[in-house]
């Protein structure tokens, strides 16, 4: 068994994940790439910054567009992205969409949805959408006294929209601003793309390359993560097999119990991969590099948890605490809101671990990035609350004037 030192894991993970601050490029191929690396992109409705698909690819992209995505999405020539349920709703590279298959097939058969549908009003829907095109959840109105509200309150042609795009029968053709405007596959996909259902083998395999793809180094437990008992079997038979046939390798990682996997290719050049910058990242609550939280906290000793649910006497960091890592460190927590009326961000909560020692090289890189973050969201002005140690507050208000050109804060 290779054993690496945990640093070492550290610094392939966050390499990996594209956020060792290497130069990247500005242009939609280098969005596309960066999906296409991470497998996956988490699209969630909270909106209190830009949302998190967006946050998640300006954390290794600088120069991103939050019109990017609409771009990859809505081509019909050349659509390179498309959207459906990995381990929640994403944004996926459409060569991989025979490996939504098997669940759109488990939810036309055995899977339960969330909500029950009537079956005329799921026939109503998608014979409008076959007859008269794409549409949207607006264009169908609710029945007589329908009180609108969140999930748990759809109106029937919504839940029918739904029920219809996890089956399958429909795909999401594009967004007008948050809204899904759904259309038919046929419409959607384009023709050159495969849709033969993968064998189980033959998706226990995409999920463990996916995997170290995006990470360099996974476990079982991650590979399998929210999957059966049945396929997280057949993904430990598919490891054991890769292992025989040379192209993965256990490996330990010092100080850790867990058995992770990596690709010989990567692991002969691991020694070569460098200690990432000492520069700051901030990462939302849905970005890929923290979603798993039991791995973040193996591999990086680091414990995240998301605190918009956590009643709002309760919360220690913030409603949405982001994760900040300087190099290959988590170091605290940021919670940030924009008040986009009046083009201003105000960082309601900045918590640092206890051991961080506030340097010139911290502060000055935490500052630039709370600069640029501010112009990503549409804020000229910054608005420091609450900090941890209290002193950070005044500290890095000083640090932010002097890096800003505006002085905005």
């Amino acid at each position: 068994m290779i054993e690496i030192s945990q640093q070492a894991a550290r610094n392939l993970a966050i390499t990996q994940q594209g956020l060792s601050n290497k130069k990247v490029g500005k242009g939609l191929q280098s969005t596309y790439n960066a999906i296409e690396q991470l497998g996956y992109l988490q699209i969630d409705t909270i909106s209190v910054v830009a949302r998190a698909h967006h946050q998640t690819m300006w954390a290794r992209l600088p120069h991103y567009q939050t019109s990017h995505l609409a771009q990859l999405q809505e081509n019909q020539e050349d659509r390179q992205i498309f959207e459906y349920w990995s381990h929640a709703a994403a944004y996926l590279p459409i060569s991989d969409y025979r490996f939504c298959l098997p669940r759109m097939h488990a939810y036309r058969t055995t899977q339960k949805h969330w909500h029950n549908c009537d079956p005329k009003i799921k026939t109503y829907v998608y014979d409008r959408i076959k007859a008269e095109g794409p549409l949207m959840s607006k264009d169908f109105k609710p029945p007589p006294n329908h009180k609108s509200g969140t999930w748990w309150n759809w109106k029937p042609s919504k839940i029918a929209l739904e029920h219809l795009f996890m089956e399958g029968n429909l795909m999401i053709k594009n967004r007008q601003g948050f809204q899904k405007i759904y259309d038919l596959p046929e419409r959607v996909l384009p023709p050159h793309i495969n849709t033969t259902i993968p064998s189980t083998i033959d998706y226990a395999t995409y999920l463990i390359n996916s995997n170290l793809k995006a990470h360099g180094l996974a476990s079982l437990k991650t590979i399998a993560h929210l999957k059966k008992k049945e396929l997280k079997t057949i993904i430990q038979k598919v490891l054991l097999n890769l292992v025989e046939l040379g192209v993965i390798s256990p490996l330990k990682i010092a100080n850790n119990k867990e058995t992770f996997y990596i690709k010989n290719s990567v692991l002969t050049s691991i020694s070569s991969i460098k200690k990432p910058a000492p520069s700051i990242q901030l990462l939302c609550p849905f970005d890929n590099a923290i979603i798993h939280r039991a791995r973040v906290k193996n591999l990086f000793n680091f414990s995240y948890k998301l605190e918009c649910y956590v009643p709002k006497l309760k919360r220690i960091y913030g409603y949405y605490n982001f994760a900040i890592l300087y190099g290959n460190q988590f170091i605290g927590m940021l919670d940030p809101k924009a008040d986009r009326k009046n083009k201003q961000l105000i960082l309601q909560n900045i918590h640092l671990a206890e051991n961080i020692k506030l340097t010139e090289s911290l502060l000055n890189s935490l500052s630039k990035k709370i600069i640029n973050f501010a112009a990503f969201n549409g804020c000229e002005a910054i608005t420091i609350v609450t900090t941890f140690p209290k002193k950070l507050k005044t500290i890095l208000g000083k640090t932010i004037i002097q890096n800003s050109p505006n002085n905005i804060l």
